[in-house]
Formats: structure tokens, sequence, C-alpha cells
């Protein structure tokens, strides 16, 4: 396919490589991705616990990655590159590739930051979000 991506690694063929797509997606936002590599996992969205914080979920998201000592690359889509970089606070992670996310807080849109403190992200459950997808995405 011509809009096909390549993510090679000349150093180690065998290295761990973990795909997270954003919130709303799964595995197939990486379907055109040739990843020539070993050891590719895709992490999908699982349910959050009631009054779960984000550092256990991160926890608890990152179980499929196995062993914490084991070294993995995390490709991240928009909120999944948030969720790598949580993430690598809990495990060995060797490096992280963003994909339309963001470092830090500091560079998330005034908009979310808004609605986070009005607490207004709340009313977006799973269900409006794939209603509503054709009109925001």
């Amino acid at each position: 396919m011509e809009n096909d991506c390549i993510l090679t690694s000349h150093k180690n063929k065998d290295m761990n490589l973990a795909l997270l797509p954003g919130l709303g997606f799964d595995h197939r936002i990486f379907a055109n991705l040739q990843l020539p590599l070993a050891n590719v996992l895709h992490l999908n969205w699982i349910d959050p616990l009631s009054d779960e914080s984000i550092q256990a979920y991160a926890k608890r998201f990152s179980l499929p990655l196995g062993d914490p000592a084991e070294p993995w690359t995390l490709i991240g889509h928009s909120f999944g590159g948030m969720m790598a970089q949580e993430i690598a606070r809990h495990r060995r992670v060797d490096q992280i590739i963003l994909l339309s996310s963001i470092k830090s807080a500091k560079e998330n849109a005034p908009v979310f930051r808004t609605m986070a403190r009005l607490h207004l992200h709340r009313l977006f459950t799973k269900k409006m979000t794939i209603k509503t997808f054709a009109l925001w995405a």
C-alpha cells in the first residue's frame, strides 16, 4: 500500500514493540504499519475500575507486557501516547514514540484543560464517543 509506514530497527530485530491506540480506537488504527520486528504487541483499552487512579490503571493496562524489567519500545497514538508515558514510570521502557500526542500537560489544548477543571470529561462516555465520532474525527 502506498500509505504504509515501515518501522525497522537496525540494532535489534528482536526488540519488543507495544502499540497503544488512542481512546475510542483499537489495534486497527495501526493496520497500515509494516513492523518487521519479532515481538509486536497491540494493547487495547480495558475498562477502568471505579475510582482507579491513572497510575493504577497504567500498571494494570501494561500487564500484557510481562516482566517489568524487560525492555519495550512503546508507540502511542493520542491518549495512548500519554498512557505510554505513564507506563514508563512503572516498568522498563527504552523509548516512546508519540503519534498525535503530547509530552506534558503544558502542551494540552486550553479547551481540554478547561474541560478537566470543570469535570466535563465525565460526560464523555464510550457510547457517546462512538456515536459522535463522525462529528469530531
